[in-house]
């Protein structure tokens, strides 16, 4: 009987083509001799290579930002701070989408200021050359103390903006509506 049993577990089990079987690795060759070309091995005629400076604080009031040394810099093009970007439309209910923030910071290394540079090194060298004066802000990390009375704000409101939910709530035409005593949900 024991015998019986194993003739049909070989029958039940199917053959499967990938399951089991050794994975052949085509690209396999080339990553272990060195021939495989990524995306950071590739140097195009005038490429520029990108380095952006994070917040050291998670919440924080920017006071001012001196890049100037930093656009000095041999092999620096181009030093792009909050001051440097065009005017666009900025939606201040999400500001953590903000590029870069021009007057508060909402968390730790939240980017400030770009640095392009012909060299992935000179720009490194060059954040360090950034001068950024903070007012470090106390964060808000547990939600239950964040309800309490006297809990610092998360980020300083806006102004209406931030009362936007609080209109969303009401209904436009219900109360002309109910004065001339028509129920709300009659047409």
């Amino acid at each position: 009987m024991a015998q019986e049993i194993k003739v049909r577990e070989k029958e039940i089990q199917p053959e499967y083509r990938n399951v089991g079987k050794r994975v052949v690795r085509l690209e396999g060759v080339g990553k272990v001799t060195g021939e495989t070309i990524y995306a950071d091995d590739m140097q195009l005629p005038r490429m520029l290579h990108a380095k952006v400076l994070g917040s050291p604080y998670a919440h924080a009031r920017i006071k001012s930002i001196d890049a100037s040394a930093a656009r000095e810099h041999p092999g620096v093009e181009a030093v792009f701070t909050p001051a440097d970007l065009p005017p666009y439309k900025k939606n201040f209910s999400n500001r953590r989408g903000m590029i870069f923030p021009d007057e508060e910071v909402l968390f730790h290394g939240q980017p400030l200021v770009a640095v392009l540079a012909s060299d992935p090194h000179v720009a490194e060298e060059a954040l360090t050359l950034i001068k950024i004066e903070y007012e470090a802000l106390p964060p808000v990390v547990d939600p239950i103390a964040a309800m309490e009375e006297g809990s610092p704000l998360v980020r300083s409101p806006l102004g209406d903006v931030d009362r936007s939910e609080e209109r969303g709530h009401v209904t436009v035409g219900v109360e002309q509506e109910e004065a001339e005593g028509k129920p709300s949900n009659h047409r």
